[in-house]
Order: structure tokens, then C-alpha cells, then sequence
């Protein structure tokens, strides 16, 4: 069925995308939606319509007229002073010079953590304790579950 002009539709995103599946928040965002209660208006055709389908739990449809022509962005224009093509100084006239700056040398710092690491002294590893004694005495007889010790 072919249209002769073309229809459009408005999509407004009524719920979150956030801990939905990954191919619907790419859906949302390829409709043009950016948050709740951002509405888009996109051609009415099959691709589109089956985009709206696969998150029609998310979004609310309503037709729309065709959107408006966005203005075309203004390029700032610099002015530039008209100057003769082969303009040479002239002797008399000096030009404002501004004063030279110096620049005095900064020491470097070391390229990374490793080579600051190679400058610093080394630490020597902690020497090991001992191993302490294991004592080989018997724990204390118990007495049997069901009967107190007296004394």
C-alpha cells in the first residue's frame, strides 16, 4: 500500500529505560528518545512502527502533522579589515612590538610512576619471624555429655 504523502507519528516515552534490556534502551534511543516525557516525531512506516512495537510498554503514539523545517545554523562570519594584498612596511612608521617574554626552564618530572619508582631507594622486604613453637600437650578430658562433673 503506497502513500502518496508521507504520515508521521509522535512517540513520547511515558516510562524509564533504566533496568530494561539492552536492545530496548537501543531502540528508544534510535527513535530519538532521550528521557521520560521526550517526545519525537518520525516518519510512519513498517521499520519504524515495529521500533515502536518492540517497546510499546515504554512509549505513547499519537499522530502528528509533518514537523517543521529547522532553520539553517548561522556561521559566525569573522569581519576581516580589508588590507592592500602587498602592503610593505614602511621605515618610518615602527610597528608596536610587544616585549619579549622568557620562559625559564622547569625541571621534567618523571615520565611515570615506574620511572619515579627506579629514582626512589630501594626498601628492603621485611625479614621473617620465627616460626613459633607448636607445644604438643593434650587438651583436658572432657566429661561425657550427659553427665555433670561433681567434685
Amino acid at each position: 500500500m503506497a502513500k502518496t504523502d508521507m504520515q508521521y507519528i509522535k512517540v513520547t516515552q511515558i516510562k524509564s529505560v533504566i533496568g530494561r534490556l539492552e536492545p530496548q534502551k537501543r531502540t528508544a534511543k534510535a527513535l530519538g528518545l532521550r528521557r521520560v516525557n521526550d517526545s519525537t516525531i518520525v516518519p510512519d512506516n513498517d521499520a519504524v512502527r515495529g521500533m515502536v512495537n518492540a517497546i510499546s510498554h515504554l512509549v505513547k503514539v499519537e499522530p502528528a502533522e509533518a514537523p517543521k523545517a529547522k532553520p539553517a545554523k548561522k556561521v559566525a562570519q569573522r569581519e576581516v579589515a580589508s588590507v592592500p594584498a602587498m602592503q610593505t612596511p614602511r621605515n618610518d612608521v615602527k610597528a608596536e612590538t610587544k616585549p619579549a617574554v622568557t620562559k625559564t626552564p622547569v625541571a621534567k618530572k618523571p615520565a611515570s610512576a615506574k620511572a619515579a619508582a627506579d629514582k626512589t631507594v630501594a626498601v628492603k622486604p621485611a625479614a621473617k619471624k620465627p616460626a613459633a613453637k607448636k607445644t604438643t600437650s593434650k587438651p583436658a578430658a572432657k566429661a561425657p555429655a550427659g553427665k555433670k562433673e561433681t567434685k
